[in-house]
């Protein structure tokens, strides 16, 4: 595998900064306006998850759906009703804040 992405060798190169670089392209720009909710929800997701040191297959157990299921919502590709929304906040130990465009988890052990 190659080395990851930088910006000017200082950081490691982000979702946040392939957005804003392709945010300038009419059509991915409408695409992911429309996706913004299950774009946050995959990332805050995805962070949550990360910081428990968890695999995708132990929050989907722990969650009661299947790790694929859970991969695809890590993924933006699907859009999560408000029950998965609330058994994968409640196998995390976290609180969300739903609207429209975004999500924020709080992971309520650490004050986050």
């Amino acid at each position: 595998m190659g080395k990851a992405k930088t910006i000017s060798n200082k950081r490691p190169y982000t979702t946040a900064d392939y957005i804003a670089e392709n945010m300038q392209d009419p059509v991915f720009a409408a695409v992911f306006t429309e996706t913004r909710f299950e774009h946050s929800f995959a990332d805050a997701l995805w962070h949550a998850r990360k910081r428990r040191g968890w695999s995708q297959r132990e929050l989907a157990e722990r969650a009661g759906m299947t790790q694929s299921a859970l991969n695809r919502l890590e993924k933006a590709g699907v859009t999560p009703t408000i029950t998965t929304v609330w058994y994968l906040v409640k196998a995390l130990g976290c609180e969300a804040h739903l609207t429209k465009e975004e999500v924020t988890l709080i992971d309520l052990e650490a004050g986050e």
